[in-house]
């Protein structure tokens, strides 16, 4: 079967491309409206891709002074934040952890997981132009247990006027999910016998509401590469303010 044509729309001019031409259009229309610049003047163009599930996927503005942990917090913020887990950024065999609980100094975990990875651990308190400037692709991970796996690319230094803060740029239309039952547009999605991470079954709110059909642990369906996985339901707290912050509007609920 075919993949599905991902498509998604510009926040700059509000048009709708695939995401094979979004990059293309984003450098011809950054060009025109001039509308990404960090107050430093440089500001670098990130897309970010779920590797399992390359259908969610983002185009951002990034200040290049901006910190890994601000772009962890934003990814965070928009797509995958649901039970405080832990998270990583791996560039150059540099492995950049983050936890938002403290660790006590005889818990060596994270450093384990380093030694796994055949990395040298840092942390995330480093500006992503210093460490990701343009033409390099790294990694991201969220939650160690039901991982969720990012792929994110530096393309170029962009120009305009973002305010400091890490701008959305493009983003995935959300994909179809349908009932398991009837066929029509899910709602909810649910743990399925064969998966007890990822809950796949589509339900749509008329099944749902049928007394005869035994819902396990429904979540919302969501525009999001967490979308029913572990605890995701679209509430996200992030944990201390980024210090470029970002856009409220910019969440995983559309």
């Amino acid at each position: 079967m075919p993949r599905a044509v991902s498509s998604g729309n510009c926040e700059l001019c509000g048009k709708s491309f695939r995401k094979s031409g979004m990059t293309r259009h984003l450098q011809s229309c950054l060009a025109k409206t001039g509308g990404a610049k960090d107050a430093a003047g440089r500001s670098i163009h990130l897309v970010i891709e779920d590797d399992d599930r390359p259908e969610y996927w983002l185009h951002l503005a990034v200040p290049a002074a901006a910190s890994l942990e601000e772009v962890d917090a934003y990814l965070r913020h928009i797509w995958l934040e649901c039970c405080f887990h832990l998270s990583a950024f791996t560039i150059d065999q540099t492995y950049y952890d983050y936890t938002p609980f403290e660790i006590e100094e005889d818990d060596d975990f994270t450093d384990l997981l380093a030694t796994w990875l055949n990395t040298n651990r840092k942390d995330m308190n480093v500006a992503l132009g210093d460490v990701a400037p343009p033409g390099k692709r790294f990694r991201h991970e969220y939650d160690f247990g039901s991982t969720t796996e990012l792929t994110l690319r530096s393309l170029a230094e962009i120009d305009g006027d973002g305010g400091g803060k890490i701008r959305l740029l493009a983003r995935n239309d959300a994909p179809a999910v349908e009932c398991v039952f009837c066929g029509a547009p899910a709602s909810w999605v649910t743990r399925t016998e064969e998966d007890r991470i990822a809950m796949t079954g589509g339900l749509c709110e008329g099944c749902a509401a049928r007394m005869d059909i035994d819902i396990d642990y429904p979540l919302p369906v969501l525009n999001s590469p967490r979308c029913g996985v572990c605890g995701y339901d679209g509430d996200t707290i992030i944990i201390g303010e980024p210090i470029g912050g970002f856009d409220d509007d910019d969440d995983g609920d559309e």
